[in-house]
């Protein structure tokens, strides 16, 4: 989404715009003015898509938590992954050696996912008993 797209959208024209983020951000004023000589894009619709998806994945993940049989594991498994593919693809808030471990473990778990802010933040990985060993040795490699 373009600046030209924001002040559209935001039913606002330019100097409306930067007075109103003057208001709320005046720290992002430097930033916005920057955008607009380059016409950069800004990253709100991924932020979106992103959000709306995972409100949905949120609901999904209630429905299957507490069943214990191979269709809900495996829901369970697409949900988290989904999830951390999205906060790094929409959200750009993973990092290499997240993205890393993620990967390792993503098959040999029941998913896995960056939680907190990112950017060198942490994982959670829900492994099943009886696959403990297999993620620890993925996790040794």
């Amino acid at each position: 989404m373009t600046y030209q797209e924001v002040c559209k959208l935001s039913h606002l024209d330019d100097n409306d715009l930067i007075g109103e983020l003057n208001k709320y951000k005046p720290q992002l004023i430097n930033q916005v003015q920057e955008y607009k000589k380059v016409n950069h894009l800004f990253k709100i619709q991924n932020r979106l898509l992103h959000s709306f998806n995972e409100y949905n994945r949120v609901l999904d993940l209630i429905k299957h938590i507490d069943k214990n049989d191979d269709e809900s594991k495996l829901m369970i498994k697409k949900i988290l992954n989904d999830g951390h593919d999205s906060l790094n693809i929409l959200f750009e808030v993973s990092n290499d050696e997240l993205n890393k471990l993620q990967s390792l473990v993503r098959d040999v778990s029941l998913g896995c996912r960056i939680v907190g802010a990112g950017f060198g933040g942490s994982l959670i990985c829900i492994v099943d008993n009886i696959c403990i060993n297999n993620t620890l040795n993925k996790l040794r490699e």
